[in-house]
């Protein structure tokens, strides 16, 4: 994948939860503008900054990713990995590197009993380098098992790593990068 132009880089950075979460709720292209008009005030900018473009190709990401996240939640663990599963995210690297060097990032929803007796569900990002599991099952033991280090491992300083028995994971999106 080439750079990103810079109108796309921009609104990347300015705008991207807005878009990302306009594509997940199926935002019509009115509300998630206006979304974006709304992030744009609560940045004290006087406009977007960034043509139609620039948001239409980052929607087309989102979207991308969000198709990929439902497929890879709703198959069967004995399915294959396949390209169906695995998003492009925009800053994704271009593929010649991703085909040197394979690193894939997986967001989790991570339900952990904290030391204290309470349960939290936080996001977490594990980063898988080489070659992934050949199967959707194997995929989320892989996440499963390295969830449960990261309870174990957390020093619990911050609400994104509590401490404590990891109950499980679930809501998968596997991004290439």
């Amino acid at each position: 994948m080439p750079a990103l132009p810079p109108a796309v880089a921009t609104a990347l950075g300015r705008y991207w939860s807005e878009i990302y979460g306009g594509a997940a709720q199926r935002l019509s292209t009115s509300d998630l503008f206006s979304n974006i008009r709304d992030r744009a005030a609560e940045l004290g900018l006087p406009s977007v900054g960034v043509g139609a473009a620039a948001i239409s190709t980052l929607r087309g990401y989102a979207s991308g990713m969000i198709r990929a996240a439902a497929a890879l939640n709703s198959a069967d663990p004995s399915a294959p990995l396949s390209s169906d599963h695995l998003a492009v995210a925009p800053w994704s690297r271009p593929v010649t590197q991703q085909n040197l060097t394979p690193i894939y990032q997986v967001g989790i929803s991570h339900t952990v009993q904290q030391d204290d007796g309470s349960v939290t569900t936080v996001r977490n990002t594990i980063t898988i380098t080489g070659q992934l599991p050949p199967t959707v099952g194997e995929l989320r033991d892989l996440l499963t098992s390295e969830a449960a280090l990261l309870a174990a491992e957390s020093p619990g300083t911050s609400e994104s790593s509590p401490h404590g028995i990891s109950l499980g994971v679930d809501d998968f999106s596997l991004v290439a990068v």
